[in-house]
């Protein structure tokens, strides 16, 4: 959230001074409206005049869109097919059909007017405006990125600017690398700039600009995220499947060898249940039993305590008759000896 602010913040302080500057600079503005031809080209291209075939002594004349400090609003470049100025010497050339001015850059934006001294009219006056180039890349994961410079590799800047950071970063600055983090994968070549192997980290906004802080190129790289081949989830999701079905297959006979061991624990359980269980009947048997016999035995002796009493009740027995008794007992048992004898 701080660095959203942070960027909010800049971008209306650029806008700030990008008003200030157009209102400051309004009476120097190109007006369009005044020209014969409305042109825009690139950094680096050509700017080319067509004059006609009659035309003899021409001059050509330059007004800056914005001119920059201790600079005449109106110079003279060419004067009778010769060029006046030192600094458009190697650029500004005449022809049989026109003028041509080479390697364009922003400080060559404004009108250039075209004047026939012998006839004294205007042949032509050009609105130029010059941009950078711009280009939008999509690049996988390892790919490489290549910038053109179109310019001199020793005289050029390149920035970075990333989505997470306010400041750019500078990793070129006249033909040497200067972020520590590019060396081995940034490298240079004439008028090419490469950068190797990039990733994720490297989508953003590069930026070339030349001595004068003009904007040369302008390149929006987005770095697709590192995806694995179309075989690897396969083989991925395959093997987690294998494992899978492997734990589960050992999971359930886990679960089969332990019913058995339960089963038997039950069975245990149940069968010392039962024991016990015939124990508590036998031992509640044996208390009834005991408890008949006390009860037995207490009959018994009433039974017997009563029988005494009869017999203390009932009248004596003469002596004679208690010798008669035994005589006839006595006289029975020889008897019954001698039937099993005659039995034989």
């Amino acid at each position: 959230m701080w660095r959203g602010c942070a960027l909010a913040k800049q971008r209306s302080v650029k806008m700030v001074w990008r008003l200030l500057i157009i209102l400051l600079c309004s009476d120097t503005l190109l007006a369009q409206s005044q020209c014969t031809r409305v042109q825009t080209l690139e950094y680096g291209d050509t700017l080319e005049i067509s004059l006609p075939p009659d035309s003899s002594a021409v001059q050509l004349h330059f007004s800056p869109a914005i001119p920059a400090q201790r600079r005449p609003r109106s110079q003279l470049l060419m004067n009778c097919s010769q060029v006046t100025d030192p600094k458009y010497q190697p650029r500004l050339s005449a022809l049989e059909t026109g003028l041509e001015l080479l390697r364009l850059t922003t400080d060559d934006q404004g009108a250039y007017t075209v004047w026939d001294e012998e006839k004294g009219k205007l042949l032509e006056k050009i609105c130029l405006t010059v941009k950078g180039h711009q280009s939008f890349l999509d690049l996988a994961h390892g790919d490489t990125l290549h910038i053109p410079l179109f310019a001199n590799e020793s005289t050029i800047r390149l920035l970075f600017g990333s989505r997470h950071e306010v400041a750019s970063r500078v990793l070129v600055d006249r033909g040497e690398v200067t972020d520590e983090a590019y060396r081995g994968r940034l490298s240079l070549l004439p008028r090419l700039c490469t950068l190797q192997s990039v990733t994720s980290a490297d989508t953003g906004v590069y930026k070339v600009v030349d001595s004068n802080r003009n904007i040369i190129v302008t390149v929006t790289l987005y770095v697709q995220e590192y995806r694995t081949s179309g075989y690897f989830p396969v083989a991925t999701v395959s093997i987690l499947g294998v494992l899978f079905i492997l734990a589960l297959l050992l999971y359930c006979k886990k679960r089969i060898q332990r019913v058995p061991q339960k089963a038997v624990a039950m069975v245990s359980f149940a069968k010392q249940s039962v024991k016990e269980m015939e124990n508590d009947r036998y031992s509640t048997l044996e208390d009834d039993d005991s408890v008949s016999l006390i009860e037995e035995r207490q009959d018994v002796g009433k039974s017997r305590q009563k029988t005494g009493e009869d017999r203390l009740e009932r009248p004596t027995v003469s002596d004679e008759s208690c010798g008669h008794a035994i005589h006839s007992q006595t006289d029975a048992q020889p008897a019954a000896e001698a039937s099993p004898q005659e039995r034989s």
